[in-house]
């Protein structure tokens, strides 16, 4: 047993097990708080919490909302999956958020699972307006064409933020970092 305790080619456990040793020698420091977390925490409480308060907006004046929505060529069951959709994603958002701020490790876990989620209808959303501002389906109205491209281009925001979370927490050391705080710190 005594020589797989330092033995940086063993396989890593799964248990839960903390190996102080081992992660001084990596650089892990278990007092620190994870950037990671701080940073997608914030992010998540701020963005998420900003979305959740224009959730009514999405139901209010809602026949000139799809006048509106069919001037732009959007299908109607695109509108209905976006109105659900975004309040589902913003709620979860906020959840994560709090969770990272509290470092705690479902929070980690759930945020690629998030990110997917969000590459998914953000992706499609991106795609679908391009291709109708690509087609000249856009409305004549310049407003509603600048609407369109503030679309896609929020749409791409949110696809790196989901992109960059995701990478961040589906790496190891990443995983490392939370164990070792949750070691350290109780």
């Amino acid at each position: 047993m005594e020589a797989t305790v330092n033995n940086p080619y063993a396989a890593p456990r799964t248990d839960g097990y903390f190996d102080r040793d081992r992660h001084r020698e990596s650089g892990i420091r278990g007092e620190q708080r994870p950037r990671s977390a701080t940073v997608f925490g914030a992010l998540g409480v701020v963005l998420g919490g900003f979305n959740v308060l224009f959730i009514p907006f999405l139901f209010v004046n809602r026949p000139d909302q799809m006048r509106i929505f069919a001037q732009m060529g959007y299908h109607p069951a695109y509108v209905y999956g976006i109105q659900v959709a975004i309040p589902i994603l913003s709620i979860a958002l906020l959840i994560l958020g709090v969770g990272l701020l509290r470092v705690r490790m479902w929070a980690r876990n759930a945020f690629p699972w998030y990110a997917i989620a969000t590459i998914a209808v953000q992706g499609l959303s991106c795609v679908y307006a391009t291709t109708n501002l690509l087609q000249g389906v856009a409305p004549e109205d310049p407003i509603m064409r600048y609407c369109m491209i503030g679309q896609v281009a929020g749409g791409v925001l949110w696809l790196v933020f989901a992109g960059v979370g995701f990478a961040i927490f589906t790496r190891r050391r990443n995983r490392e970092v939370f164990i070792a705080y949750h070691a350290y710190n109780g």
